[in-house]
């Protein structure tokens, strides 16, 4: 875990004689509390924009790249600390990012793109500084790179330099945490639109538009279903040959209860899964869908066990 365990993420609303603001939501990656809703004024100290969060004792400069990227009403930003992330998005967009832009996992550029830091190798015999191995997506090809401090590397219209970066994982060191910066620039035109009807991720507090764009994209099969759609499974579990609550009892102790979180400026839901293995029978697992402001979705599976017994195949229609 690095420093950066707790963010701010929203839209920044412009205020007539007011200070604009963040409207949106203020959470611990560490899942201490509960995301709660918000709305934080963005000061200005020494020509940048200066967040600072009640009740919190970090106050964080945005700087002026950062200020003029998120200077209108609609822009979306990202704010992590006490290890200082800016990501400001555009329709969904990146178009000026810096810091562990990719501490939250994947980094979702826009529709098209994204970015990953995937590993990392040491400079030197001693010392922390490392170079970063980082993964690009361009268009569904994926390229690896390994960038020195102050190289870059382009992904469509966006030029990325790892700036300088520290790893003491693998090394005797004081240093509890590891220390990674880049700085992300957008140039060209202005990105497409996100596709219409995908739901934000600000938007999202409940686990059914995430479940149903997931449905809508082929990404969950039909005799499957998430314990986070509770009409699918019930019609699931009806063609299951045998006592049903073995199968609902196992399903609560896959578990998690099916839940929504937020990762940056993602968000999450996660739930237990049923569904039919190839021979007929139950199979237990987790599922975790990831919605990024950008509008991709990916599905994380992590199986877990079969169950005795049958699950019938699903009647055909039509």
């Amino acid at each position: 875990m690095g420093l950066n365990e707790r963010f701010a993420v929203g839209r920044v609303r412009q205020r007539l004689l007011r200070a604009p603001v963040i409207d949106g939501w203020v959470a611990d990656e560490l899942g201490h509390a509960p995301a709660r809703r918000d709305k934080i004024a963005l000061d200005r100290r020494d020509g940048a924009r200066m967040l600072s969060v009640p009740g919190e004792r970090d106050i964080i400069l945005l700087g002026e790249e950062a200020s003029a990227a998120a200077g209108e009403d609609g822009a979306e930003l990202l704010v992590a600390w006490p290890e200082r992330i800016v990501i400001v998005r555009r329709d969904g967009a990146v178009v000026y990012a810096d810091g562990d832009v990719v501490h939250f996992g994947e980094l979702a550029l826009d529709a098209s793109h994204a970015m990953e830091r995937t590993g990392y190798a040491y400079l030197a015999a001693t010392g922390a500084e490392v170079s970063v191995e980082l993964t690009t997506t361009a268009a569904g090809k994926r390229t690896v790179t390994m960038l020195g401090p102050g190289e870059s590397v382009t992904v469509g219209p966006y030029t990325v330099e790892h700036q300088q970066s520290f790893d003491p994982s693998d090394r005797p060191s004081g240093a509890r945490h590891h220390g990674y910066a880049f700085r992300v620039r957008r140039g060209g035109g202005a990105p497409a639109p996100r596709q219409a009807g995908v739901p934000h991720p600000l938007d999202v507090d409940a686990p059914a538009p995430v479940t149903a764009l997931a449905r809508d994209r082929g990404l969950l099969g039909a005799d499957e279903a998430m314990a986070a759609e509770p009409q699918l499974l019930a019609g699931l579990l009806s063609r299951y040959e045998g006592p049903r609550n073995n199968v609902e009892a196992a399903l609560r102790e896959a578990g998690p209860a099916p839940s929504v979180h937020r990762r940056g400026d993602g968000v999450v839901v996660e739930s237990a899964y049923l569904a039919r293995g190839d021979r007929g029978e139950p199979h237990l697992g987790r599922l975790s869908l990831t919605l990024s402001p950008a509008g991709t979705l990916r599905l994380d599976r992590a199986d877990l066990r079969s169950l005795p017994g049958r699950l019938r195949k699903r009647p055909q229609t039509g």
